[in-house]
């Protein structure tokens, strides 16, 4: 784990994000995102983890806006 102390909950990282918190949860269960955990359960979302959920973010946003526009060519 990274010896960053962690900064927010998951709703708030979600919403510095743009995200649901359900996306974080499915990031991290397909394994795009490594998330530790507390004693009682809750994710630990560090400055590291932050920026790694924003270029999952970015990555998903400038593929859909490819085939968007991909889409719109062949109209």
């Amino acid at each position: 784990m990274s010896k960053q102390k962690p900064r927010m909950s998951i709703g708030a990282a979600a919403r510095k994000l743009g995200l649901t918190p359900e996306s974080i949860r499915t990031y991290e269960r397909c394994g795009l995102v490594r998330l530790e955990r507390d004693s009682t359960g809750r994710r630990l979302f560090t400055d590291e983890v932050i920026a790694k959920l924003a270029l999952i973010r970015d990555e998903r946003r400038a593929r859909m806006a490819a085939g968007l526009r991909r889409v719109l060519a062949e109209e």
